[in-house]
């Protein structure tokens, strides 16, 4: 059984958060959305799904909200409630659930719209209320490809985007390379001029934000 982890995923969000930076310099038909609030990673698309993962010094809470799923409490006859999503979450994570997580999900409505939920578990591995196939049905593939290994993550965002070779072995180098893979998850680090320029980084607000969330400095 695959373990998926609170370090691949942290890895993830700031992979993904560097390609999408080199795609949007190149491509204004945005089927997808990455951007940082805080500490916290969303995920949107243009159907209307959403999520938000937030990383905090106890491990991460991502939630989500998928409009096809049954669970939707726009839809549903029989709402569930958000206790039931969190049932055996840490009581650390519960709190940063109920402080940050579920009322970033509280877009549109009164209260927080949310169909799955998961977190990480004191080991670092990712878990649910569900069976992580179901919680993916209902929204967490929002992230999926975050959840991979960091090469994996890399070749699975690459042939989303349609990103070449030259682009993928710069954010290779700076997050899935034996040096990258000996620093922390969330360690900082920096992008050479000779990078930025390979992937075509446009010096506007947006990628700003995603190089901020990142944690990516420019050299």
């Amino acid at each position: 059984m695959t373990t998926r982890t609170l370090d691949h995923l942290r890895r993830g969000a700031r992979i993904h958060s560097v390609l999408y930076a080199s795609f949007i310099a190149r491509n204004t038909d945005r089927q997808y959305d990455v951007v940082w609030e805080g500490l916290g990673y969303r995920r949107t698309t243009k159907a209307g799904a959403t999520g938000i993962v937030v990383f905090s010094k106890s491990g991460a809470v991502g939630a989500f909200f998928e409009p096809e799923s049954p669970r939707n409490p726009k839809t549903a006859k029989k709402k569930t409630p958000l206790g039931d999503h969190v049932k055996g979450i840490p009581t650390a994570l519960g709190n940063v659930a109920k402080r940050e997580t579920f009322p970033a999900m509280a877009l549109d409505t009164a209260d927080p719209a949310v169909t799955a939920v998961f977190w990480s578990d004191p080991k670092g591995a990712l878990v649910g209320a569900r069976p992580w196939d179901d919680l993916l049905a209902d929204g967490a593939y929002l992230v999926e490809p975050e959840t991979q290994a960091p090469d994996a993550c890399i070749a699975t965002l690459g042939e989303t985007y349609g990103i070449d070779e030259a682009r993928l072995a710069v954010v290779r180098d700076l997050f899935a390379s034996p040096a990258a893979l000996k620093l922390p998850a969330n360690g900082r680090v920096t992008l050479s001029s000779e990078g930025r320029a390979t992937l075509g980084l446009l010096p506007n607000q947006a990628t700003r934000e995603l190089l901020t969330g990142a944690g990516v400095e420019l050299a």
